[in-house]
């Protein structure tokens, strides 16, 4: 009727339907396949297939890079990472760091 057709992926339970899924691997599983099965000559797609848990009937986007990283916690470790906050001891104004826990008086 002239509207977009929407992709979902339906939760499938049965072990057999999994098999026959389209087998997906996440950067993190491909971090580890990289180290993992160095060396070997297997097809990749063979062994995603095989061992994978990221099964799909239709393959969902990638999640950009950074779209996690958002709100406060993520400003505080980019300044950390910039050497803007110490972690220990007190800055010049005399506050305590930030990776510093109060001790009970």
């Amino acid at each position: 009727k002239g509207g977009v057709e929407l992709k979902v992926n339906e939760v499938v339970r049965n072990k057999e339907e999994r098999k026959g899924m389209k087998a997906v691997e996440c950067h993190k599983c491909k971090e580890f396949m990289d180290v993992a099965f160095d060396g070997f000559n297997i097809p990749r797609d063979k062994i995603c297939k095989e061992c994978s848990r990221h099964r799909y009937t239709h393959t969902p986007p990638s999640t950009p890079e950074g779209w996690m990283e958002v709100g406060i916690n993520s400003q505080l470790s980019q300044m950390i990472k910039e050497k803007a906050i110490p972690l220990e001891g007190k800055d010049p104004e005399g506050n305590l760091g930030v990776g510093r826990r109060r001790t009970s008086r």
